[in-house]
């Protein structure tokens, strides 16, 4: 039997108004404004009993409105007990859709059907009072959500237990550390039985081994509960992981809905600007003798994992049957273009023999590659240049990285690949 739906959707559309100043003073200039608007406001009050228009060209003049459509005309449905993710650049409208659907905005247009109670993990600080202690916090988080005083003890030492903060129970959260807001406002999102639990993208405040924590929680909940779970990361891993499916949000729209992993895989192929049917067409008037041609280099995906292995299937014609076995030569470059490492079959004893097997595979197994786009370049040699192909392919490396824990930018950004490695602790030793 079909499941009811927990959330509908119907031609959500969501609009803000941008006001810019069309004139940009100084200090000075802001103090005048603020002296002279009394006479200002009176003024426009004498003109409109006079019967006369305002000047609509005067306010233009002092600011201009821009209308910025943050989401436009959305429809779908999440059926109870779904765990859905929702994925997209930062602007695709996500946070927009969230606070709709938590109540905290209402849509401009569309209309919006909630089946249950909702609690919501947006930001920090929202649904705290920061003068409020966590205890008092707890209970009027329940409150709020409908439970009655028996319910939300019954609850009180599994919360305070994950969020790890009994020493600072009775503390007002406004003197909590970051981590320790986020840990227990995930706690009472969680423990407290809401139908349908809203996280925005705020859990990768905390550290690795909470992230597990709330990870495992919110699979616990869906599977063991039944609730809806509505679920935001640029973490995709964890969204594949977590998540039966998932919703790719673009300029505000729907841009793909479906299985987890597949849509998943869409989003990293448009982040690193690749397409399945992208194919580099080699070019007669290149480099080389020419005897034979190199006529193909196609990755077998188009975004790999950065520690997967990376397979190229390689095409090879022969013009000229006498011409003596010669070598591949892969060269792979970054985006841009500083050479990350250079794949000889020599070093493998593979050569290329003219009228031979015309087809190639090659693998490359390490060295792990961060996330970007790469080219590689071919070439064909004996004793001189045979074939040369510069940038025949290209493919991405997902930002799914093999590490547990959190990443800091600098231990990406400053690598040209990923290094594979072990650390290994010895026994304390005699000083």
């Amino acid at each position: 039997m079909s499941r009811p739906p927990a959330i509908r959707i119907e031609n959500v559309s969501k609009r803000f108004e941008i006001r810019r100043q069309a004139e940009v003073g100084g200090l000075r200039h802001a103090l005048q404004n603020l002296a002279l608007r009394p006479a200002r406001i009176l003024h426009k009050q004498v003109r409109r009993l006079q019967g006369t228009s305002t000047g609509a060209s005067n306010q233009s003049r002092g600011k201009q409105k821009e209308l910025f459509w943050a989401l436009k005309d959305l429809s779908f449905e999440i059926k109870q007990g779904e765990v859905i993710g929702l994925i997209g650049h930062n602007g695709a409208g996500k946070s927009t859709l969230l606070k709709i659907v938590s109540r905290i905005t209402e849509p401009t247009t569309g209309r919006i059907g909630i089946k249950g109670r909702v609690a919501s993990l947006l930001e920090i600080g929202t649904g705290f009072h920061p003068d409020l202690t966590g205890r008092e916090n707890i209970l009027l988080n329940g409150a709020i959500l409908g439970m009655s005083r028996r319910e939300i003890v019954s609850q009180f030492d599994d919360i305070v237990a994950f969020a790890g903060v009994e020493k600072f129970i009775d503390t007002p959260v406004k003197r909590y550390s970051t981590g320790m807001y986020v840990r227990l406002a995930f706690a009472v999102a969680a423990h407290l039985n809401p139908e349908i639990l809203v996280i925005d993208e705020i859990l990768a405040v905390g550290d690795a081994e909470f992230q597990r924590k709330c990870l495992g929680k919110m699979r616990e909940v869906a599977t063991d509960s039944g609730r809806t779970i509505l679920f935001v990361s640029h973490q995709l891993t964890s969204v594949v992981a977590l998540c039966s499916r998932a919703i790719l949000l673009q300029h505000g729209r729907v841009e793909a809905d479906g299985d987890a992993k597949s849509v998943v895989e869409l989003y990293q192929k448009q982040s690193l600007s690749l397409d399945d049917s992208e194919d580099v067409r080699p070019s007669e008037n290149r480099p080389g003798r020419g005897t034979m041609r190199i006529t193909m280099i196609k990755p077998e995906r188009r975004v790999f994992d950065p520690a997967a292995d990376k397979r190229f299937i390689i095409r090879v014609v022969t013009h000229d049957p006498e011409e003596v076995p010669c070598y591949l030569t892969l060269v792979f470059r970054d985006e841009n273009n500083h050479t990350l490492f250079v794949l000889d079959s020599r070093h493998v004893g593979v050569p290329i023999v003219p009228g031979g097997a015309s087809e190639f595979s090659v693998v490359l197994h390490t060295p792990w590659m961060r996330p970007g786009e790469y080219t590689v370049s071919a070439e064909l040699l004996n004793f001189d240049v045979i074939d040369n192909w510069e940038q025949a392919c290209r493919f991405g490396v997902s930002n799914e990285l093999p590490y547990s824990g959190m990443i800091r930018g600098p231990a990406i950004s400053s690598s040209l690949v990923l290094p594979e490695f072990s650390v290994t602790a010895s026994a304390n030793t005699p000083q």
